[in-house]
């Protein structure tokens, strides 16, 4: 189940552009050989292991890094909504509200 979450986020990281290509290929490279360590060889499930250590400490380095020049360029133009703590853009004067009613 790892290994194919893993896969389909990198096959969607290449196509949207979001994430790294470095990071991408790397976690192709690790889900592939995830895939093989249906064969019982040590190495495969070593490399595997460590891989998947080292994809997600990445993927969690940049999910951080994009989530926080976010929250800047949100503090930068907008005001904070305190019932559904959310940053709601201004334009014109008008501040747009989207929560549930």
């Amino acid at each position: 189940m790892l290994v194919a979450c893993a896969l389909l986020l990198c096959i969607a990281g290449l196509r949207i552009n979001e994430l790294p290509r470095l990071l991408n290929y790397l976690g192709l490279f690790i889900g592939t050989v995830g895939i093989f360590t249906i064969y019982p060889a040590e190495i495969l499930t070593e490399i595997f292991g460590l891989g998947q250590i080292l994809w997600f400490s990445w993927l969690g380095v940049v999910m951080l890094m994009s989530y926080q020049s976010t929250q800047t360029s949100a503090n930068s133009y907008s005001t904070r909504n305190i019932v559904t703590n959310s940053y709601l853009p201004i334009k014109s004067g008008v501040v747009f509200c989207v929560g549930s009613a």
